[in-house]
């Protein structure tokens, strides 16, 4: 079986408009993954963010938690001096009576 000079020609042309479909199959499967490595990179990024924004609001969380309770011992001292107050100036008028159990 002889080959004619079209024959080579021919399988050179179907070898050539193949690695022209890989070619572009390639490209087009780099462009997909270079779109995807993109959004995958800005939702980590974002994902840092909400991250550190979160640590951000539990330290101030914490914080005012601190404060709070400070607030609430100070309140807390405040109306035990009240009652005891209270307690001694009923005593005064009273003198047999004894300060309440704590």
């Amino acid at each position: 079986m002889t080959q004619t000079p079209e024959q080579p020609i021919t399988k050179l042309e179907q070898i050539e408009a193949a690695l022209g479909k890989l070619a572009e199959l390639t490209f087009q499967n780099a462009t997909r993954h270079d779109t995807e490595i993109k959004e995958l990179i800005a939702l980590s990024k974002q994902t840092t963010e909400n991250i550190n924004n979160l640590a951000s609001e539990a330290a101030q969380d914490r914080q005012q938690a601190a404060i709070d309770r400070t607030e609430f011992r100070q309140q807390i001292e405040q109306r035990q001096s009240e009652i005891r107050q209270i307690w001694e100036y009923l005593r005064s008028g009273n003198g047999e009576s004894s300060p309440p159990q704590t």
